[in-house]
């Protein structure tokens, strides 16, 4: 009987199908919309602050998520840092939108701010849509055909 376990929390080693980042990516979603929809009824301050944290906390584990699915298409994971300031003027709207601070979040952005997240967003895309290497690569055999058993 396998155990259950949370360690592929933090492994960026291997490979990992497109499923478990779309599993992820929606537990995440789910999670961050009731996290926001309790706060905005509750009238709590500090939000802004957790939301960041938590947005932080949830990155590992999907750069772990993104990083295995970019080996899986024979990419090294330091693609994902093309997703890097994305993230980060990501993070910076949300700050803005919780904050209620809308004349900021809608001012007009320098062109270079624009092309940063177009960026970010393709690379994201790239990561996880593309398609898989179908061989055995430098990061271990395709996830989905299983790991061959070894022979006894």
């Amino acid at each position: 009987m396998q155990r259950f376990s949370l360690g592929w929390l933090t492994d960026y080693r291997g490979r990992v199908t497109c499923g478990p980042v779309f599993a992820y990516g929606a537990l995440y979603g789910g999670v961050y919309s009731l996290f926001v929809w309790v706060y905005e009824r509750s009238g709590l301050p500090g939000m802004p602050i957790a939301a960041i944290i938590l947005n932080i906390l949830v990155a590992i584990p999907l750069s772990a998520l993104l990083v295995r699915r970019l080996h899986d298409q024979g990419r090294s994971g330091w693609w994902l840092l093309l997703t890097l300031p994305a993230y980060s003027l990501g993070l910076e709207k949300e700050w803005y939108r919780l904050n209620g601070d809308f004349e900021a979040l809608l001012s007009p952005q320098p062109i270079w701010v624009n092309v940063i997240m177009v960026i970010g967003v393709l690379a994201f895309f790239g990561a996880t849509f593309l398609p898989d290497d179908p061989e055995t690569n430098r990061y271990g055999p395709n996830p989905r055909f299983g790991v061959p058993e070894p022979a006894t």
